[in-house]
């Protein structure tokens, strides 16, 4: 939010800098009356989990499913350790479902809806962005599936070009599932441009750092 704000101040009266989250929060989430991250300690009250191990569970399972592209929760959502028995792996799956359920009732005061699940909700309504000639999607090598399908989703109805910014070599989000948008097949470019100067650092730095990433990495640019 604060880079969208600095972000702002910088680009001209024509362009609107803003996070997904926010335009998801004015779309869905400000009819929630209660929104923030449900706790290990409301899900096992909540489900009458015997463990707070189970209650992390169903979150992390049902988080990997707001993160993801996919319509409902599955298997592949499932967030265990190795050792957990069937029973328990089905009862996380089933608990997550519910839990899903239960934070998208309004009237539900226990459990809260997150910023993550507003923003899953939009997803699903398939959005359409025509308001703008061009979308730039920022810090793309870490964008979340949800977030990469509703951007690619303006460019398969036409509503706006896409331009894709970022650093491929800068992913750190993966832990929450993000991806590097500007590897997926579904959104190869048409047009690449390298950066040819950077404000953070002189040309020095950068030979040799273009060297250590041709070397190491394969990068050809």
């Amino acid at each position: 939010r604060d880079n969208a704000r600095e972000a702002q101040q910088r680009f001209p009266g024509t362009c609107e800098c803003a996070t997904i989250h926010s335009k998801a929060w004015h779309a869905i989430g400000k009819q929630y009356e209660r929104v923030g991250s449900p706790r290990p300690r409301e899900v096992m009250e909540a489900f009458k989990l015997a463990t707070s191990f189970l209650a992390v569970y169903v979150l992390d399972t049902l988080n990997a499913f707001l993160h993801s592209a996919d319509p409902e929760i599955d298997w592949k959502h499932v967030r265990t350790s190795p050792e957990t028995p069937e029973r328990q792996r089905h009862r996380v799956r089933s608990v997550a479902r519910k839990l899903w359920d239960r934070m998208q009732d309004r009237e539900e005061a226990s459990i809260p809806m997150s910023h993550d699940g507003y923003l899953k909700l939009w997803a699903l309504q398939k959005p359409v962005i025509d308001q703008y000639d061009v979308i730039f999607l920022d810090e793309a090598q870490d964008t979340n599936p949800v977030t990469l399908e509703i951007v690619l989703e303006q460019v398969t109805r036409k509503s706006a070009g896409l331009v894709l910014v970022g650093d491929t070599h800068q992913s750190i989000y993966s832990w929450r599932d993000a991806v590097d948008a500007m590897d997926q097949t579904t959104a190869k470019a048409t047009f690449r441009f390298p950066l040819t100067e950077s404000f953070r650092f002189g040309q020095g730095i950068a030979d040799d750092a273009t060297v250590l990433l041709n070397e190491l990495k394969g990068d050809s640019v």
